[in-house]
């Protein structure tokens, strides 16, 4: 790969050994050593803004002393792109839940509708020794255990068909992000805030300049002192902190009605209030209004009798959350094909009548290839679903469900700065279920989909959105996108194949069901498992009130949409509903909004743009020293052998 500006071979060569150190230490710090918490479920993950501002640090000193050596602004954007792979396709909320999954049926029969379960699923899916699968889940306490002969041959045929079909997802995703990249970014001129702050970095080139900005300076050490009070705080209790974690306010609420409003959870990161506040205003009023829209409406229901008191996130009753984020992802993904239509048009056009399309040449693959990966991946992807045992109609429809709902989040992901991307609310699989009754399906189609469920929980880490993040910031930095697409394909391959080997070793070593694991990649298991007893033992037809409430929630999306077209300034956006009925403000979003909100609105208000600009320095440094502070104090504590340890209490 030669040099294209500054995507140089020192940088890839760079890039591949921070990824290969980088996404080992940190599988092992969110599985077992616990001093950073898991960083891999943030959009920008800490760690890898950390291994970016040491290499400015790390500048700032060769500038000094051997200034040929420094990094140029392109080497940096791939160094970042390459370490967020690595973290990203490894995270605790996608490869880690792969193993457990898979293996859940032969590890305990009893509670997933007996062995014929496990016998339904195809050998391509999981080995079958019930050593093999105590081993996994108990542990040996051997590092090299899965290394030994009688372990590692019998997991190469489920690694090789697991590592093919993980690719193939982030293939069609790479296609589809190269297909949406210039209706998105260039002719709707979507922002895509959350890369403002590594580009800004890149820029930058050293800590030195970096810190030039007082603003940004004051938010750094502001967070780095409260955030290393609070590392001192959980060592020594002695010592007292500030808790930024978890709170749930609804605890103290009286007797029904107004109790269906919980869990009521509020955080205080200040890596989310950094990022909150580059939100648009309109989206942000509008993230906080549903919220408290629906839970009132709750209320309301639960009062007159039309729900039972209970949680407001029980999926059986109102507000239907399941039903609703289905429905609205369905109205977004009509409202993203109505807004490129233009688009679309003219490019099936140039390729019915085959003439050159324009920029195809400036794209990261032009947009017939891309066509047709996208058309070859999602065929393929389909193979793969019938292999492992779905039947042919079943798979299309999973698949072209999935990437509906992955192209809806990557225009959610690229609109707005949300630190946690959480979609928890969502799931294809029960999707696919809407459409078919689960009564018409096997055995063997429900374990198969069961086993999907590794990448079909919260989608906190959504590889197209990364995707489309590198292409944006190759633009931003006037670098080759085709350069950074081969960066990708390296990451990625490299980074399925690291994260295998290194979740089986840690795995087989310490125990996927054991003590000495943390995490939550047993539980998902179970969960998956449970579901799918729901399945075979309650079946259901295909009913009409799952899909009517879709229907309506796919209306208030298409209905806020007009209402933006036809009134100018419209308080209302659809990506606040989106977000709401997904569950991405549930867990303390919404409160972090709601007080970023207010401040951005006030300082725009008696301001105007000129304050807002001055003020983002000083928010781009809270979220910049979070991710500092946690890298520095990850690798000490690491370094010490402590554990146990907590930024935010």
């Amino acid at each position: 790969m030669g040099a294209t500006g500054g995507i140089t071979r020192r940088s890839v060569a760079l890039g591949l050994a921070l990824t290969v150190v980088h996404t080992v230490w940190l599988v092992y710090e969110e599985l077992t050593l616990n001093h950073i918490g898991t960083p891999s479920i943030f959009t920008l993950v800490q760690t890898v803004v950390g291994v970016q501002f040491a290499l400015l640090a790390l500048d700032s000193w060769l500038r000094r002393r051997r200034p040929a050596w420094t990094l140029q602004p392109g080497e940096f954007m791939v160094v970042f792109v390459m370490t967020t792979f690595g973290s990203v396709i490894t995270s605790v909320k996608l490869l880690h839940y792969l193993f457990p999954t898979i293996l859940w049926p032969a590890h305990l029969p009893a509670q997933t509708g007996g062995p014929d379960t496990a016998a339904s699923l195809s050998r391509l899916i999981a080995p079958r020794d019930p050593e093999l699968v105590r081993a996994f889940f108990a542990g040996t306490r051997d590092f090299w255990a899965f290394f030994r002969p009688q372990v590692w041959p019998a997991w190469l045929g489920p690694m090789a068909f697991w590592g093919a079909f993980f690719f193939l997802l982030l293939w069609t995703m790479l296609c589809l992000a190269s297909i949406v990249r210039r209706p998105w970014l260039e002719q709707e001129r979507i922002p895509f805030p959350i890369i403002d702050l590594p580009v800004m970095m890149a820029r930058a080139g050293s800590s030195d300049a970096l810190f030039s900005n007082r603003l940004l300076a004051l938010g750094f050490w502001l967070t780095s002192a409260l955030l290393s009070v609070n590392y001192v705080s959980s060592l020594i209790p002695a010592v007292p902190g500030v808790k930024l974690s978890e709170v749930d306010v609804a605890l103290g609420l009286p007797a029904p009605p107004w109790s269906s409003v919980a869990p009521l959870l509020t955080v205080w990161w200040p890596y989310a209030i950094g990022l909150c506040y580059l939100i648009p205003l309109d989206v942000s009023f509008s993230c906080w209004f549903f919220f408290a829209a629906i839970r009132l409406l709750a209320v309301a229901a639960t009062a007159f009798g039309l729900r039972d008191a209970g949680s407001v996130q029980d999926l059986n009753q109102f507000p239907f959350f399941a039903d609703a984020a289905q429905g609205a992802f369905l109205g977004m993904f009509l409202v993203i094909l109505w807004n490129a239509r233009g688009f679309l048009r003219g490019l099936a056009g140039a390729i019915a009548r085959r003439r050159p399309i324009p920029g195809d040449a400036e794209e990261a693959i032009a947009y017939r290839p891309a066509l047709l990966g996208a058309l070859a991946g999602y065929a393929a992807l389909v193979a793969f679903g019938v292999a492992a045992g779905l039947r042919l109609p079943i798979a299309l429809l999973a698949f072209a469900l999935y990437f509906v709902a992955i192209v809806v989040m990557t225009r959610m992901y690229a609109q707005i700065a949300m630190p946690l991307f959480c979609m928890a609310f969502f799931s294809f699989t029960e999707w696919t279920t809407s459409f078919v009754g689960t009564a018409r399906l096997t055995r063997g189609e429900a374990a198969t989909l069961t086993t999907f469920t590794w990448f079909d929980r919260t989608y906190e880490q959504l590889p197209m959105g990364h995707h489309l993040e590198a292409f944006a910031f190759a633009d931003r930095l006037r670098e080759s996108k085709r350069a950074i697409l081969r960066v990708m394909l390296l990451a990625s391959t490299v980074s399925i194949a690291l994260g295998m080997v290194t979740l089986l070793q840690v795995f087989y070593d310490r125990g996927a069901a054991s003590a000495r694991v943390s995490g939550d990649s047993a539980w998902l298991a179970g969960f998956a498992w449970s579901r799918f007893t729901g399945w075979i033992n309650s079946p259901r037809e295909l009913a009409a009130a799952p899909l009517l409430r879709a229907g309506a929630s796919a209306s208030v999306v298409l209905l806020l949409t007009a209402a933006r077209g036809l009134w100018i300034g419209f308080p209302l956006h659809p990506l606040g509903y989106l977000f709401t009925t997904s569950f991405a403000l549930e867990w303390g979003m919404w409160n972090v909004i709601f007080a970023t909100w207010l401040a951005k609105f006030l300082v725009v208000r008696y301001g105007g743009l000129r304050l807002y600009r001055t003020s983002v320095a000083f928010f781009y440094g809270l979220a910049l020293g979070d991710c500092v502070t946690h890298f520095v104090w990850g690798i000490g504590l690491s370094l010490a052998g402590a554990k146990g340890a907590s930024p935010y209490l």
